[in-house]
């Protein structure tokens, strides 16, 4: 029976009183260093891609309705 309540305490822990990390530590400064040049690449790609697509639009006179 010492079994069965140390396997039933394990899987109320794990279920019902999760311990997941708070946004600090999620987000620690190895995490924001990653965002922070991911942010600026993204950017990038979507300024070159608007621009391909007002290029394409006038190139093949695509007029927005």
């Amino acid at each position: 029976m010492l079994d069965l309540d140390r396997l039933m305490a394990a899987s109320t822990q794990y279920w019902l009183r999760p311990r997941l990390p708070d946004e600090n530590v999620m987000f620690a400064d190895v995490h924001w260093e990653v965002i922070k040049r991911i942010i600026p690449a993204y950017d990038r790609f979507v300024n070159l891609s608007t621009n391909i697509n007002r290029s394409l639009s006038s190139d093949y006179d695509v007029s927005s309705q």
